[in-house]
């Protein structure tokens, strides 16, 4: 007796589809969102510039200054906190953050209330 194998090809989705696209890993998703939130962060103090530039005095070139510096301070910011969270863990570097925003945003208040 004689065992018949079948073969079957099975169809498989190409490596770059969208039906795959979106089938990402947590974490995948977690940086993605986390790109998403830098870049709103970006695109809430480009349109306020010219204002800001009002209140200061300041030439456009001056402005500009100011949003680069922006930027190069949350860029060295970027690799500290990536150092830091391979070194004591993402969870504890957030906690570290959101307590270093916090102390600010107080002191902020503090100073407010005195002037």
């Amino acid at each position: 007796m004689e065992t018949t194998k079948k073969i079957v090809a099975v169809a498989e989705e190409p490596p770059h589809s969208l039906k795959t696209i979106f089938k990402q890993p947590k974490p995948a998703w977690a940086v993605a969102f986390a790109c998403m939130v830098a870049f709103m962060g970006l695109g809430l103090v480009d349109p306020i510039l010219p204002a800001i530039g009002e209140q200061l005095h300041a030439t456009p070139s001056q402005v500009s200054l100011l949003f680069t510096s922006y930027m190069l301070v949350t860029d060295v910011m970027m690799l500290i906190t990536g150092w830091l969270s391979s070194r004591i863990g993402p969870k504890a570097t957030l906690l570290v953050g959101l307590f270093v925003i916090i102390l600010f945003s107080l002191l902020g208040v503090v100073i407010g209330l005195l002037l």
